[in-house]
């Protein structure tokens, strides 16, 4: 994500952020580290309800029913080293319901304008000489408070300082893991008729291999689809550099795999190919054409520590850091 002076376009570096004192160019106050200046601002703010009205649709899934806005609270904050760590609890206002107590201890009590919150983690993961950072959030289910979080940050602030973020790219590298640490269980290749007008008709031709894949190429040229889609395309190593040659379009693509998978010769110019991917008992069919954004990681199941929780999604999110930087956003 991006820091902005309120509504400014500038992007200013995290850890050296200027604000716009008037409309003169140069006219900027000293850099100040925004990582210090969102503890002073959430500290004077812990506890207190903000309030906000409409609920993304990544916020809204822990009830059923339909909400009428969210609220959210600051419970803590702190810098730990380089990073700033977040504790808060979040919930969408109900518009009807009822909170009943199954021992009958104490009376219902309506939902109607109330909010059901639960804790969430958050952290903040910035370096100097960067301009991007990377907001870190817990997800519940597949309930994650992203907009509410920013949104909050930005009512804490006096300047106020925004965040602009870019979602999810803890889904895309997680899926990018996803491939490179799965086995390749299948392969798919059809060869289509089509219309007059270019449209697919029907499959002429279809063949079908399963058993595990052990070709290195094969597991690259997948993970080279995906980070096509969402633009990580730089080489990272000299097969990458290789591969990266070849076109991209699903035919180009169904012969580099038919070459590949196949030892006997098959002398059929195929028009699709598709791969099943299997991970920790999870299998997921990917292709040139897959929309990635309809894929998302694997959750856990378990509740973990606060010190596994700021480990683990600080240490990926340092590693993703320096590719953010370079990454088009828009």
């Amino acid at each position: 994500m991006e820091l902005h002076d309120n509504m400014k376009p500038e992007v200013q570096p995290i850890c050296a952020a200027q604000q716009r004192l008037s409309k003169k160019k140069d006219d900027l106050a000293d850099p100040v580290d925004y990582r210090d200046v969102v503890v002073d601002e959430i500290t004077a703010h812990l506890n207190s309800t903000m309030k906000f009205g409409g609920v993304d649709e990544e916020e809204d899934r822990t009830s059923p029913a339909k909400a009428a806005g969210s609220s959210l609270r600051f419970t803590e904050v702190k810098r730990d080293s380089e990073n700033v760590r977040f504790r808060l609890a979040y919930g969408a206002i109900h518009v009807d319901g009822t909170v009943l107590d199954p021992e009958d201890a104490t009376y219902e009590q309506k939902l109607r304008g109330k909010a059901t919150v639960f804790p969430y983690r958050a952290s903040l993961i910035a370096r100097e000489g960067h301009t991007r950072g990377i907001l870190a959030i817990e997800v519940r289910g597949r309930s994650c408070p992203l907009t509410a979080v920013v949104r909050g940050l930005k009512m804490a602030s006096d300047v106020p300082w925004r965040l602009k973020p870019f979602a999810n790219l803890a889904d895309r590298s997680a899926m990018e893991n996803f491939i490179r640490r799965g086995e390749i269980v299948g392969a798919r290749f059809e060869k289509w008729s089509f219309e007059s007008d270019g449209q697919p008709k029907r499959r002429a031709v279809e063949m079908a291999v399963h058993t595990k894949i052990e070709n290195e190429r094969v597991k690259k040229r997948a993970a080279r689809w995906f980070r096509s889609y969402y633009g990580f395309e730089e080489p990272l190593d000299d097969l990458d550099v290789e591969l990266s040659n070849e076109k991209l379009d699903p035919r180009a693509q169904a012969k580099a795999m038919r070459d590949d998978i196949f030892t006997s010769t098959v002398d059929i110019e195929f028009d699709t190919v598709s791969l099943d991917v299997l991970s920790d008992g999870v299998k997921k069919t990917i292709s040139p054409a897959s929309d990635f954004r309809k894929f998302t990681y694997i959750l856990g199941t378990d509740e973990v520590s606060d010190g596994t929780f700021y480990h683990q999604c600080e240490q990926t999110a340092e590693l993703m850091l320096g590719r953010v930087q370079k990454l088009d956003l828009s």
